[in-house]
C-alpha cells in the first residue's frame, strides 16, 4: 500500500502547526512517514496531551489525605469514603462527535467514561450528564432551521445516552441541560460515572513487569473512529463535520457490559498487572500511556490485533478508535487462566504485544502478498532491549536507497522516548518522542545511535 506524501496540506489536516511538525522533523531527524505523522497528531492533541489547558487545569485543587489516586494520574480519580471502600469518578466530554452524529456521539462518550471506571478495578454503579445546546423554541411563526437543528441534536443526544446506559444496565441517576444561543450547532455534551471498590481493589494502567505478556480483549479494530481524538481537538465548522463524519465511533453497550464483567473477574484473580481501555487514539495511545506509566517500552504486532477490513493499514490500526476494547498486561505465565475467562464471557482476544521490555515502544507489520500473509524469513537482526531500535529506512524517506529486500520480510516501526519535548505537549506526549519508520528491512541493517540512549526516568 503506497502513503501519501508529506506535504503541509497533509500536515494541516493532521492538526499539527507548523511549529510542532518542525519540531517533530527535528526529532526523527528526518520527515515523518504518514503513520508517524498520525501519531504525533493524535498524542499531541489537546485531548490526549491537554498542551493547552494543562497550565489552568494545575490551579485546582487536587490534593487530599483521602485522595488515593489524584487527577491525570489514571484513568479515573479515587476518592478514599471509609471502612476500607472508595469511589472511582470521572466526567468527561463528547462535543465535536455528538455535534457530527448527536446519537453515536453520546453512546460512545457514555461507554467510554463508563469504561475508565471499571479500567480501575470499579464497578460502574451510575451515570449523570450535564448538557448545553442551543435553543430549540422560539417565539413567532415559522420554522426555523437552526432551531430544527438543535431539537435534532437534542433528541439525539439525550436519546444516546438512555440508550446506552439502559443496555449496558446502570442508571443515569441526574443530569441537567440548558438552552443558550452560544451552543447553536455545537453542543457540550458532558458524561459522568462513578463506580464502588475497596482499596485492595485499585488497579494500575501500567505496562509493569519486563516479559509480561499484553492482551488486546474486545471487538475487532475497524476504520470507525479514525483519529477521533485528532477532530475532538480541532476547531467544529459544518465543512468539518461532514469531512470528520468516520471519525466518530460506533458504540456497542451489550459488548461492554460483557467486556466489564470480563475484566472484573479477571482483576479478582490478581493475574493482571495493569489495564488500559483503547479510548481516545486507540492503540497508540493504550500502549504509550501503559508503557510510559511504567518506564518501560512494549512491543507491538500488529498482524495479530483481530480487523474487521481487509487489509487495513498501519495508520488505520493505530489510529482507530473502534469502541469497547482494552488492554490489558498479564502476569507471565498466567496467559491460560486469562484465555479460560474470556472464552466464558465470549470475548475475543489475542496478545498483538508478546513482551514489554525496558528500551522502547516497537509496532512491527508485514507486507501483505497477494495470496497470503507471511510471517517466515524475518530479518537475522532483532529489537532487543540493549540495541532498541533495528532499522534501515529505505527511500523516499529521506535515506539513501537500498537493495530491493525479500518481499516477505517485515515492516518495522519503532519508537521509543527521546528527551522531554516543550511543556505545552504534555508527559504523554513524551512517549512517542524518538521514531523511525521503515517501509522494508535490509540484511546489512544496524541501529541507529540516536535510539541506543537510555529512556530517562518518568
Amino acid at each position: 500500500m503506497t502513503e501519501p506524501t508529506i506535504t503541509p496540506e497533509l500536515v494541516a489536516k493532521h492538526n499539527l502547526t507548523p511549529e510542532e511538525y518542525a519540531h517533530a522533523k527535528e526529532i526523527l531527524g528526518r520527515t515523518p512517514s504518514h503513520t508517524e505523522l498520525g501519531i504525533f497528531s493524535v498524542m499531541w492533541s489537546e485531548h490526549c496531551s491537554y498542551k493547552n489547558t494543562r497550565p489552568l487545569l494545575k490551579t485546582f485543587p487536587t490534593k487530599s489525605p483521602k485522595i488515593l489516586v489524584g487527577a491525570g494520574e489514571e484513568n479515573a480519580g479515587i476518592i478514599d469514603i471509609g471502612d476500607g471502600i472508595a469511589i472511582a469518578f470521572k466526567i468527561e466530554s463528547h462535543n465535536h462527535p455528538s455535534a457530527v452524529e448527536p446519537f453515536q456521539g453520546a453512546t460512545t462518550g457514555v461507554g467510554g467514561i463508563v469504561r475508565d471506571i471499571f479500567t480501575m478495578g470499579a464497578r460502574p454503579v451510575c451515570a449523570v450528564n450535564s448538557l448545553r445546546f442551543g435553543p430549540i423554541t422560539e417565539a413567532g411563526e415559522g420554522e426555523n432551521p437552526a432551531l430544527a437543528n438543535n431539537r435534532r441534536l437534542f433528541a439525539g443526544v439525550v436519546s444516546g445516552i438512555a440508550h446506552y446506559g439502559n443496555c449496558f444496565g446502570i442508571p443515569t441517576v441526574a443530569g441537567e441541560v440548558y438552552f443558550d444561543p452560544t451552543y447553536q450547532g455545537n453542543p457540550l455534551v458532558n458524561a459522568f460515572c462513578l463506580g464502588v471498590l475497596r482499596h485492595e481493589q485499585i488497579t494500575r494502567g501500567a505496562a509493569k513487569g519486563v516479559g509480561n505478556p499484553v492482551f488486546y480483549v474486545g471487538p475487532a479494530t475497524g476504520r470507525d473512529g479514525l483519529a477521533g481524538a485528532a477532530f475532538a481537538s480541532q476547531d467544529l465548522t459544518e465543512e468539518s463535520s461532514e469531512q470528520q463524519r468516520g471519525a466518530v465511533q460506533v458504540g456497542d453497550p451489550f459488548m461492554e457490559k460483557l467486556v466489564c464483567e470480563a475484566c472484573l473477574e479477571l482483576l479478582a484473580t490478581g493475574v493482571v498487572a495493569g489495564m488500559q481501555d483503547m479510548g481516545a487514539a486507540g492503540l497508540t495511545c493504550s500502549t504509550c500511556e501503559t508503557a510510559a506509566r511504567a518506564g518501560t517500552g512494549i512491543e507491538i504486532e500488529l498482524d495479530k490485533v483481530p480487523q474487521r477490513a481487509p487489509n487495513m493499514s498501519s495508520y488505520e490500526i493505530m489510529l482507530s478508535e473502534s469502541q469497547e476494547r482494552m488492554l490489558i498486561v498479564v502476569h507471565k505465565g498466567q496467559e491460560d487462566a486469562v484465555k479460560k475467562i474470556f472464552d466464558k464471557w465470549d470475548l475475543p482476544s489475542s496478545s498483538p504485544t508478546p513482551a514489554t521490555w525496558s528500551s522502547a515502544t516497537v509496532a512491527k507489520s508485514w507486507p501483505i502478498s497477494p495470496r497470503k500473509r507471511s510471517r517466515t524469513n524475518p530479518p537475522s537482526t532483532t529489537a532487543k532491549p540493549g540495541n532498541p531500535l533495528i532499522s534501515q529506512p529505505c527511500a523516499p524517506s529521506g535515506w539513501t536507497a537500498l537493495p530491493t529486500p525479500p518481499p516477505r520480510w517485515p515492516t518495522w516501526k519503532n519508537c521509543s522516548r527521546g528527551r522531554a519535548l516543550p511543556r505545552k505537549t504534555g508527559s504523554i506526549a513524551n512517549t512517542i518522542t524518538r521514531c523511525a519508520t521503515a517501509r522494508s528491512c535490509c540484511p546489512a541493517a544496524t541501529p541507529l545511535s540516536s535510539a541506543s540512549r537510555p529512556i530517562p526516568s518518568p
